[in-house]
């Protein structure tokens, strides 16, 4: 018994060395403020949100609240229950990471959307 326990250990702990170099993806968490800068009209009822952001890799172009929340259905009912318009700010926290073999990054706003 008292064997098979000390090999479970030594495989957990070679296990864990193996993770750690080729392991789960590394983020690093920065906090941001985005303002909403435009609202296109895709169709009839149907819009995309542009947001600037003041931190993060995002901030280098405008970004699609649409595309970022993978949010289906932008009508006008969204944009008025969210009391979205030009010039108004959100805030978050984005999760970033350099590594190409990773998601870019992940969003999280601090208010939600209904």
């Amino acid at each position: 018994m008292k064997n098979s326990l000390v090999v479970l250990i030594i495989f957990f702990l070679g296990g864990c060395s193996f993770f750690q170099e080729k392991g789960p993806c590394t983020y690093k968490e920065v906090r941001f403020k985005a303002r909403v800068e435009k609202i296109d009209t895709l169709g009839e009822n149907a819009f995309d949100v542009y947001l600037s952001f003041n931190n993060s890799q995002l901030y280098k172009e405008l970004q699609s609240l649409k595309a970022l929340k993978q949010i289906e259905v932008m009508d006008s009912f969204f944009l008025k229950n969210n009391k979205i318009k030009p010039g108004i700010y959100y805030t978050g926290i984005v999760s970033e990471t350099s590594d190409e073999h990773c998601r870019p990054f992940y969003i999280s706003f601090n208010q939600g959307f209904k």
